[in-house]
This record gives C-alpha cells, sequence and structure tokens, in this order.
C-alpha cells in the first residue's frame, strides 16, 4: 500500500509540476511539497483514494500560495535592479529567508518600435546556475514584465 500511495504521490507530483511550469522555484516547490503533505496527511485516516488525491490537489494549492509570497522578495529585487542597472552592471542579493543567492545583469536594452516598449535581455544566476531572460515595459510604465 505504500508503494501504491509513493507511485500515486509522485506521478501526482510530476503532473502538477508540468501544469505549473512557467512559474516561479519557489512556487513549484511549494506546489510539490504541499501534495504530498495533503495527500499524506490524508492517507493517514482514510483509504479512499478521491479523497486523498483531493487533499493532494488542496496541499498542492495551497503550498503553491505560500511558495508564491516568497517569490514576491525576490520579484522586488528583480525589478529594483532592471530598472537602476546599466547593461554590463551586476546587482546581487540573497534571499534571507530562503538563503538562495541571486545575481543580475542586463546583457542588452533596446526598445521595439511598433510597440514602443523598452525591452531587456538579462542574465540572472540563482545559486552559481545562470540562465538568459527578458524583460520589457510600456513606455509609460516603471514596472518590468519578465518574459
Amino acid at each position: 500500500m505504500k508503494l501504491k500511495f509513493i507511485i500515486l504521490a509522485t506521478g501526482f507530483v510530476l503532473i502538477l509540476s508540468s501544469c505549473f511550469a512557467g512559474m516561479g522555484t519557489k512556487e513549484g516547490i511549494g506546489t510539490g511539497t504541499g501534495v504530498l503533505t495533503g495527500a499524506g496527511l490524508c492517507s493517514l485516516f482514510t483509504k479512499n483514494k478521491l479523497l486523498i488525491t483531493g487533499c493532494g490537489v488542496a496541499g498542492g494549492l495551497a503550498g503553491n500560495m505560500i511558495g508564491a509570497r516568497f517569490d514576491e522578495n525576490d520579484k522586488k529585487e528583480r525589478q529594483a535592479f532592471l530598472a537602476k542597472l546599466s547593461d554590463g552592471d551586476v546587482g546581487s542579493w540573497k534571499n534571507p529567508d530562503t538563503k538562495i543567492e541571486y545575481s543580475l545583469t542586463p546583457v542588452k536594452t533596446y526598445t521595439i518600435a511598433k510597440t514602443g516598449e523598452v525591452c531587456r535581455d538579462f542574465r540572472l544566476t540563482v545559486n552559481g546556475k545562470p540562465e538568459l531572460s527578458k524583460a520589457c515595459k510600456n513606455k509609460n510604465s516603471s514596472i518590468w514584465t519578465i518574459i
């Protein structure tokens, strides 16, 4: 029975993580942790697979919301560095809650003539792992939207 539950829970996490693939890392971790916790706790009290699945979904949603709150701090830092750094400059921060270290380097800033949007290609390094990203804002806004 425990092996079936582990297989079910693992499959559940994989399915949910693919649904939430576009979200921040902490949201994904919160979702997966919530699924396992919710389904695990329910399985202690019932053998009803539908109820266990429902508890997993509820746990995943709760974990996602909790994870999103942690991501807000890092979004604010990204916004601040995108607004103030020049291309090639590096800004870094460490999230005090998660201890994750970040650095952000704008690579190229340009305006899309058709829309007037200002966009920036930038490198975001998370715990030493770099990834390229893009952010844009319309000409009347100071808010960068990560694309």
